[in-house]
């Protein structure tokens, strides 16, 4: 009881600043440090070492000197110590402090470099991310050629990595250009060209891998929506200008990782992804449209003016065939597939609901676009489109009832052409898969339409091929219970249950054997068989023996 009354008289007590020091006292220590320790710290990091002094070749050993790793931390010591001094030392001393730590990061020996990339990251974390612009500036003004190339990329990866958990949405925006020139870099200049030459990756820790993809996403996590379309502009215009598959490839995985970051960032709201998606999907973003100059010259010529050749034969072809022409957009379907599977994550996490007025305006506009994306000629795109439809599609949205027909026409049409045997393989096979998926999303869910008598005949005959099919048992499953809870009749349906029937009894999976009970099962209880459930019946009893 007397301990719980003291601490009630000390909670009502006001707080009192105790005071350490006079003023006096205080203002010199203040000089004292200022004057005669800093000084000596920094004197102590920045004085010669013995192996600056040494030719790489002629070093007396590969392992650094006791005093060189002891002096790295010293920096640390040094920001603790500013930062708790009055307003305007942090800013005096700190660019000189990092300045040193750079230097130690283009040392030869694996050990300070791992010292210096420790203590910069201990800084960082130390000084915030209001920091991080001047710690990208002396890095990059000092890791300047040559190795240390690898060492500044794995390094600010390093750095962004563990300022995560304190960095806010708007804290990179001042050094997006560095840094995307920096991993463009990595991924695309002679950095990329280097990491390909096993004495380089060989000798050197930090070339062995490629930290560009990470930072990317990173970079895009906590990335502003006023420099979102920054991001995405240097790919498209890296995609413009190369004819490499490789490289193609490259700005695939960076869009993909992009595409995760976005996802994951606080500050962008669902309506202001679907605009830059919407935008991305339609080419029609103005960031990434081409310049009017390019337009004009791309236009049909005037009829009016003179051809610039009337011959009607055409000249005779140069020695090895003519070159095809490369156009400037032929890898812009990586980039419309990138806004495609952005919106299809999310539809998938549901980030966009059916109650949300606003939602679904914002998603009606997509309808148009999927509906010209999935006869793409790019399979991904269409395999995208379709895995997109299978959400869109059970939405409320004005659209579908214009776009629902051509939208029906279209899957078959892409069945036709995929769905064949021996043509659905690799990528071709995605695509197939996402279409029964579509299809049985738009027979179950869509009530306006219904599909005609000659399109689920062809439905059936691929249920029918596909029940055998180990890798497409699960789709035609789906789709003909989607048959079934629509009602639709067929002749070929009361064949296709015979079949099902004998495979829930002879399937080597259980899985299947479970299936195919549950199609035959629904079959019974909402079609009238009348008579015909004895026959039925008969045939499970022989089959258990009864």
């Amino acid at each position: 009881m007397e301990g719980e009354e003291d601490v009630k008289a000390l909670e009502d007590k006001p707080l009192q600043i105790v005071k350490m020091c006079s003023v006096g006292l205080a203002s010199r220590i203040h000089r004292t440090i200022l004057r005669n320790i800093l000084p000596r710290l920094h004197k102590s990091i920045t004085k010669e070492a013995k192996s600056d002094t040494q030719h790489k070749k002629a070093a007396a050993s590969k392992y650094a000197e006791d005093e060189e790793i002891l002096s790295v931390p010293i920096a640390l010591a040094m920001v603790k110590l500013v930062q708790n001094l009055p307003k305007g030392a942090l800013e005096n001393n700190i660019q000189s402090i990092l300045l040193k730590v750079c230097q130690f990061l283009k040392s030869r020996s694996k050990d300070i470099r791992h010292i210096a990339r420790d203590t910069l990251i201990k800084i960082s974390v130390s000084l915030g991310p209001k920091y991080f612009h001047c710690i990208m500036k002396e890095m990059k003004s000092s890791l300047l050629k040559g190795y240390q190339l690898h060492v500044l990329c794995y390094t600010i990866h390093a750095v962004l990595k563990n300022l995560s958990p304190v960095l806010t949405v708007g804290d990179l925006d001042w050094s997006i250009s560095p840094l995307i020139q920096t991993f463009n870099e990595e991924l695309f200049g002679n950095v990329a060209d280097e990491k390909e030459v096993a004495g380089i990756v060989g000798k050197l820790m930090e070339a062995k891998t490629s930290k560009s993809y990470d930072s990317y996403e990173i970079m895009a996590k906590f990335v502003s929506h006023h420099c979102l379309t920054q991001l995405v502009k240097t790919m498209k215009q890296i995609l413009e200008s190369t004819k490499s598959h490789k490289v193609a490839a490259k700005c695939q995985e960076v869009l993909k990782r992009i595409s995760f970051g976005l996802l994951e960032n606080q500050g962008l709201t669902e309506e202001a992804l679907l605009v830059f998606i919407h935008g991305l999907a339609s080419e029609t973003l103005p960031a990434l449209q081409p310049k009017q100059s390019e337009q004009m010259d791309e236009a049909a010529p005037d009829p009016r003016l003179q051809p610039k050749s009337t011959y009607l034969l055409k000249p005779e072809p140069p020695r090895g065939g003519v070159r095809p022409k490369a156009s400037g957009k032929s890898n812009l379907h990586i980039l419309i597939n990138f806004g495609l599977q952005t919106l299809y994550m999310l539809l998938k996490r549901s980030r966009l609901v059916s109650t949300n007025i606003t939602h679904l305006q914002m998603v009606d506009p997509f309808v148009g676009i999927l509906t010209q994306c999935i006869t793409s000629k790019y399979v991904k795109i269409s395999t995208t489109s379709f895995r997109c439809l299978c959400w869109v599609l059970k939405l409320p949205l004005p659209s579908l009832k214009d776009h629902t027909k051509t939208l029906t026409n279209k899957m078959f049409i892409v069945l036709k052409n995929y769905a064949a045997a021996g043509a659905a393989k690799a990528d071709n096979f995605d695509l197939v898969v996402a279409c029964f998926k579509a299809i049985t999303v738009m027979v179950r869910d869509v009530k306006d339409h219904t599909i005609d008598a000659g399109q689920l005949q062809v439905l059936l005959s691929y249920c029918e091929e596909d029940i055998h099919d180990y890798s497409r048992q699960a789709t035609a499953f789906t789709l003909l219970k989607a048959i079934l809870t629509r009602k639709l009749n067929s002749p070929e349906i009361v064949e296709i249950i015979n079949k099902v029937s004998k495979l829930s009894i002879t399937a080597d999976s259980s899985h299947v054997r479970l299936q195919s009970r549950q199609v035959v099962m629904q079959y019974l209880l909402d079609y009238p068989v009348r008579k015909k459930i004895k026959r039925h019946l008969d045939f499970f009893c022989v089959s258990v023996g009864l």
